[in-house]
């Protein structure tokens, strides 16, 4: 179950740090009179949102590995309240990745209206 979480997670942050580390270097090379640090600070505040996310999706996704922890092994369930609570909480990422990805952005945002207008008028169409 950790492998499964975590193995994702690392990969996603190490190729968030790559990325940046990549664009801090060649503006680093076209601009030589300002520090290297300033230049990853830079592009740290730049990409804020790319690193939030997948923080965020982390953070979301921690309710799911805990429950397990809590619960003691058992062959019925006596508390099926408990299970059916981690069962939805697994669900909340899936469905804040909305709110996360799309709403923030501008270019999303908009796609998403354009899509839903035409969703309507092909709905109202049919009617």
């Amino acid at each position: 179950m950790f492998f499964h979480f975590l193995v994702p997670a690392l990969i996603n942050l190490i190729a968030i740090i790559c990325t940046i580390l990549s664009a801090a270097r060649s503006r680093a090379k076209a601009q030589q009179s300002i520090p290297f640090k300033n230049h990853i600070l830079h592009e740290i505040s730049r990409q804020r949102h790319v690193i939030a996310t997948p923080v965020m999706i982390v953070l979301l996704s921690f309710p799911r590995i805990i429950i397990p922890f809590f619960v003691r092994c058992m062959k019925t369930p006596r508390n099926p309240t408990l299970y059916i609570i981690g069962y939805f909480i697994s669900y909340a990422p899936p469905i804040l990745t909305f709110f996360l990805f799309v709403l923030p952005s501008d270019t999303y945002r908009d796609a998403c209206r354009k899509a839903l207008r035409l969703a309507k008028r092909r709905f109202h169409c049919a009617q």
